[in-house]
């Protein structure tokens, strides 16, 4: 669902309190404007407000873009912050995500992403 739905999704997920909901591939945040993530965030902070979703995190590329480690990790770092990391369910998209970035660097980073503010 692209991110621009988000506060839609909320109003569903919040009528259905018992029906578990997997937002798929982190809300879309295709915008990566500050403008554009500022919505995205909203959007999101919107839907984690219903304890019944949590969110894939996953398929961080962008059609005109090459895959970016730094770009994607504020991506991610702010939907592990929004949905706390209990309510995350990390995933690869492969093979479209084979379009900008390997296997092995994408679990990689994801690793790397995830580990930075949890590591022990």
């Amino acid at each position: 669902m692209p991110y621009w739905h988000l506060a839609e999704a909320a109003e569903v997920a919040r009528q259905f309190p018992r029906v578990p909901i997997v937002l798929n591939h982190t809300g879309f945040p295709w915008d990566r404007s500050e403008e554009g993530l500022a919505a995205w965030r909203r959007g999101m902070e919107a839907v984690a407000r219903q304890p019944n979703v949590h969110v894939k995190v996953s398929e961080f590329g962008l059609k005109d873009s090459a895959w970016d480690y730094e770009s994607n990790r504020r991506v991610v770092m702010d939907a592990i912050a929004i949905f706390g990391i209990e309510r995350c369910i990390f995933a690869s998209n492969f093979p479209v995500a084979g379009l900008r970035i390997d296997y092995d660097t994408l679990v990689r980073s994801l690793d790397r992403n995830a580990r930075g503010p949890f590591a022990g």
